[in-house]
């Protein structure tokens, strides 16, 4: 199946297609499909930034009023030794999934299906490409394909997902996401020329839909003992969104830090076009422990009582905090 023009990748290529067919059953009205093999398939969707794809029609057939001379059946479809490909030139991210198995059959007037692959790669902009493995069960109604289960395995995190795609609305998807992530690994990945370090692991919830147009993740994260550098950060917790253009945390993202509390933002953008990525940090803190913070700093000739609170607010262009500075006011 050829892509938007002869001179594109194939929407779908296969090295064989089998279909095995009684043919006898034609006799008592019925064409049935005991099964379709697919064997060295490769699958290919690209999207562009004007919203155009590359996805084929794929609407429900209209119900006739007339009498059928046929009932078609099809029990069972298997299509391995995959490898399926999905490319937004518009962000730009793309996900590889090789060594992909597909397995689709007939039971209680309904299709149900299991889909897996392992040693795959989610690139997304100029981040570190990360290795993905999945395995899912889901239900198609025609051409909506409803997940019952995900479990999605990438570098640093295992989410779980449950939702569905439309293909016949193509790219119009959204699932439900909670993620256990370990945040020295995420910096690694997605601030992998910023110096600093972060440890402690995090839970995420939250919703990741695709439209034509874009994509949004956001939700809320939780982490139990949060560190930047040599700080910790209990019983974190905050909003973040992450788009196309921009990641922000907000909504009043907070944790206990030195026998005090913290309130924070964080912001990165724009994340594509032509404009220097910039990056904001602002932190307002309350009673704030002193001699909680000199036992932190390790001072040998003095020692601070009492409590403290403030503000500070930072801006700085991405990989290069050292450049960072106070914004006026």
């Amino acid at each position: 199946i050829e892509g938007r023009t002869p001179e594109a990748r194939p929407f779908l290529t296969a090295r064989r297609i089998s279909v095995e067919v009684p043919w006898w059953t034609v006799f008592r009205g019925e064409l049935l499909f005991e099964e379709i093999r697919m064997t060295g398939w490769d699958l290919y969707i690209e999207s562009f930034p004007d919203g155009t794809h590359n996805m084929p029609k794929m609407m429900p057939e209209r119900r006739s009023t007339r009498e059928k001379r046929f009932v078609t059946t099809l029990r069972q479809v298997t299509a391995e030794q995959g490898l399926f490909t999905y490319e937004d030139h518009g962000t730009p991210w793309s996900i590889v999934a090789r060594n992909m198995q597909v397995s689709v059959a007939r039971g209680g007037g309904e299709y149900r299906g299991m889909a897996q692959f392992r040693n795959g790669t989610i690139d997304i902009q100029d981040y570190v490409p990360m290795r993905a493995d999945m395995r899912s069960r889901f239900k198609l109604d025609g051409p909506r394909i409803a997940f019952d289960d995900i479990l999605l395995l990438t570098d640093g995190a295992e989410s779980r997902l449950t939702g569905g795609a439309d293909f016949s609305n193509w790219p119009e998807q959204t699932y439900q996401v909670e993620s256990d992530i370990q945040l020295r690994r995420m910096r690694e990945l997605f601030f992998t020329h910023e110096s600093w370090e972060l440890t402690g692991t995090s839970d995420f919830t939250g919703v990741f839909h695709m439209f034509k147009g874009g994509r949004d993740l956001q939700g809320r994260f939780t982490s139990d003992d949060f560190g930047v550098n040599d700080y910790r950060f209990q019983d974190l917790s905050g909003h973040v969104q992450w788009t196309p253009d921009f990641l922000r945390v907000t909504d009043g993202a907070s944790g206990g830090v030195y026998g005090g509390t913290a309130w924070f933002g964080y912001g990165l953008e724009p994340l594509r076009g032509g404009g220097t990525r910039m990056a904001t940090f602002n932190a307002e803190y309350h009673d704030v422990d002193l001699a909680t913070l000199t036992d932190f700093y390790q001072f040998d000739a003095l020692r601070l009582a009492g409590r403290i609170s403030g503000r500070n607010d930072m801006t700085w262009p991405s990989g290069h905090f050292f450049e960072q500075r106070q914004p006026p006011g």
